[in-house]
């Protein structure tokens, strides 16, 4: 009862204030009415595309992930614009078998596993796909619940490593969708992206390849510019 009649009296003391315009003392009790919270950065969900080069296993750490949008320093270097990352869901497609002498099709499989999963039976989950007749082969993921893949990514972070959070199987022209919450940076030091032999301008935003720039496997395409 005594928390029911506090909010019959706040609420009673706020139409008054809009009847008469009479300032009224506000309570500490009122979480409403504290002091705003600190700023936070503003997430932007985003969907990168890529496409197999190559018929591959190919691994994904957080350390890439949060290399995907990089801006060139040099026509060598590159720093990351990106301040945190968290993944929301990934969508795979290859194409259907093509016909075989026998005048069957062939089998398509394509295949994620996500890792970084913490319990007592298992430490990675695998999701795949086999394609049916000229039918693609096609899957959906999200990260499993309390695995390191489900959190925020963020640079300088615990995650911000070479381990590997999923790994990605298809073959040639598998066509790869990753959705992501990100964050740029804001005042946090600026932190290098990958480094190449040349062929960058200065100040020109590029984005990287899925496997990151040195295996070079799952490139972005759609319009975007990717490292050369």
């Amino acid at each position: 009862m005594v928390i029911k009649r506090n909010r019959i009296r706040k609420i009673k003391q706020r139409s008054q204030v809009k009847r008469n315009g009479t300032a009224i003392a506000r309570t500490t009790g009122d979480y409403r009415e504290k002091i705003p919270a600190m700023f936070a950065a503003m997430p932007h969900t985003v969907r990168f595309r890529y496409q197999f080069l190559a018929p591959q296993l190919d691994t994904v750490s957080g350390s890439v992930l949060l290399s995907q949008i990089v801006v060139a320093t040099s026509a060598t270097a590159t720093t990351r614009i990106l301040g945190a990352v968290r993944i929301r869901e990934i969508e795979m497609w290859a194409p259907g078998g093509l016909g075989t002498a026998g005048g069957g099709t062939s089998q398509i499989q394509v295949a994620l596993e996500w890792f970084g999963i913490t319990n007592s039976y298992q430490n990675s989950e695998k999701v795949s796909d086999v394609s049916m007749g000229i039918d693609n082969a096609h899957l959906l993921a999200r990260p499993p619940r309390g695995s390191t893949p489900d959190f925020w990514i963020n640079q300088g972070g615990m995650s911000d490593t070479t381990n590997t959070l999923f790994s990605l199987n298809g073959p040639l022209g598998t066509v790869v969708d990753l959705v992501m919450d990100i964050v740029l940076v804001d005042d946090e030091a600026a932190s290098a992206g990958p480094t190449l032999a040349g062929g960058m301008t200065t100040g020109t935003v590029y984005y990287n390849y899925l496997d990151g720039r040195s295996s070079g496997n799952i490139q972005p395409f759609s319009g975007v510019r990717a490292l050369p």
